[in-house]
C-alpha cells in the first residue's frame, strides 16, 4: 500500500493499493507500531484477501487519531479499518463510505472512540462495524464513548461458503463499553 509501519501526521494517503492489505496504511509485522493522526486516508484498495483494512490494516499495536477514512475498499474484512493482532484504537474519526467484500464495512475487530462510522457496506455482516475474526469466532470490538454508527449496510451476492447467515447493518458481534452510542438515531446509554 501506500506506507507500512511507523507514524504518520498531516498526511494524505489517497489511492494506493495493498496486495496483502492494508490498501492505504499498514504495520508490516507484529513488532512495528503504527501511529496515524490528522491524516486524509481515501480510495485505497486490499486485494487478494490475505488480511484486508483498505484504508488503514493493523497488525501490531495501531493508534489512529483525528482522521478522515473514506471510501476505501477491501475484498475481504475492514473496507475502512482492520485489526488482525495487537491493540487498534481508533479516536476522533469519520469513518464514511468504505466498503468490505465479507465483513465490517467501515472498522473491523477494531476500538472506536468518538467516531462517526457511517455509509459503509458490507456483504456479509457489520456494515459499520463487526467483531469476528476470518474463522466467524468472536473477537474483541469495542465501540465506546460518544460513536455515531449510522446508515451502514449488509447485503450483496451470498455463496454455499459463506459461514454464517448476514446480519448486523449497523454493528454486529461488537460489546458496547459504556457511554452514549446513536446507531441509526437510535441513543444507546450503556453505562
Amino acid at each position: 500500500g501506500g506506507g507500512y509501519g511507523g507514524t504518520y501526521v498531516k498526511c494524505h494517503v489517497i489511492g494506493n493499493t495493498g496486495y496483502h492489505g492494508g490498501g492505504g496504511l499498514g504495520s508490516s509485522d507484529a513488532t512495528t507500531a503504527l501511529v496515524v493522526e490528522n491524516c486524509w486516508i481515501e480510495g485505497n484498495f486490499a486485494t487478494n484477501g490475505t488480511y484486508g483494512g483498505g484504508g488503514v490494516l493493523g497488525i501490531a499495536s495501531t493508534r489512529i487519531v483525528n482522521c478522515v477514512v473514506t471510501n476505501n475498499t477491501a475484498t475481504t474484512a475492514g473496507g475502512g479499518l482492520h485489526a488482525v493482532n495487537g491493540s487498534y484504537t481508533a479516536e476522533k474519526c469519520q469513518i464514511v463510505g468504505n466498503t468490505a467484500g465479507t465483513k465490517g464495512g467501515g472498522a473491523s475487530e477494531s476500538s472506536l472512540t468518538d467516531c462517526l462510522v457511517a455509509g459503509n457496506s458490507a456483504r456479509l455482516y457489520g456494515g459499520g462495524v463487526c467483531g469476528k475474526d476470518s474463522n466467524g469466532s468472536s473477537i474483541a470490538s469495542y465501540v465506546q464513548t460518544d460513536c455515531v454508527i449510522s446508515n451502514n449496510t449488509i447485503g450483496g451476492t451470498f455463496t454455499s461458503e459463506d459461514k454464517n447467515a448476514p446480519g448486523g447493518a449497523g454493528a454486529t458481534f461488537v460489546t458496547l463499553n459504556g457511554g452514549r452510542v446513536t446507531m441509526n438515531l437510535t441513543t444507546i446509554d450503556n453505562e
